[in-house]
């Protein structure tokens, strides 16, 4: 994937991580999610995963959010919503364990968190490059499962056990990825750089 700063192009996005994307956005489009919706879970490590801007970590939050079409835009506020609801910090984050509270844009973003939930259990990729710092909490995942409980897709929420309680050999340690997060390439390609999914080059 390419994104233009000026004149300047730059490669930041691995064909795994497109392919991450690609299935958070099916596990959307499987369970009948809104247009927007879906978009977002396609887009929704935007802001996470954008290079360095050469003006700087606003700049870069600018330009992320103009490409999504603006602050007015659902999608972009679905993409912000899920990026500043993994910012928060579990110690400090406050647990809505009512989901009746919830509003409809709360549980879209849920949702989405569920879908890339879902994505990197059975893609195999918590299997590969665990342990992850990055998983949903039993609570969340309680909370996601009352959701789709409401709404009528209850098989969402049973995906995400199935890969927690596999039961099969771990792999061969010549196959694990020695990465706990997500990563993109350099901009020569000669290395990774770990990507923890904190927003680390924008500023929301």
């Amino acid at each position: 994937m390419r994104t233009v700063y000026g004149d300047q192009i730059a490669l930041y996005l691995s064909p795994s991580i497109i392919n991450h994307l690609s299935g958070t956005a099916s596990v959307l489009l499987r369970y009948d999610f809104g247009i927007e919706v879906v978009m977002a879970g396609l887009l929704h490590a935007t802001y996470t995963h954008c290079p360095e801007h050469p003006e700087g970590k606003q700049a870069a939050s600018e330009e992320v959010c103009r490409k999504l079409g603006g602050k007015r835009n659902k999608v972009e506020r679905l993409v912000r919503g899920y990026t500043l609801r993994g910012m928060r910090s579990p110690r400090y984050q406050v647990v809505v364990t009512d989901v009746g509270r919830l509003t409809v844009f709360e549980a879209e973003v849920e949702m989405i968190a569920l879908a890339n939930e879902i994505d990197i259990y059975l893609s195999g990729e918590t299997r590969y490059s665990a342990p992850r710092n990055d998983e949903m909490t039993p609570i969340q995942l309680d909370i996601a499962g009352r959701i789709c409980g409401i709404i009528g897709i209850s098989g969402m929420s049973r995906s995400p056990h199935q890969g927690r309680n596999d039961n099969r050999l771990p792999p061969p340690l010549n196959l694990l990825t020695k990465q706990n997060m997500s990563y993109r390439f350099n901009k020569e390609h000669s290395a990774i750089t770990p990507m923890p999914g904190n927003a680390k080059f924008v500023s929301l």
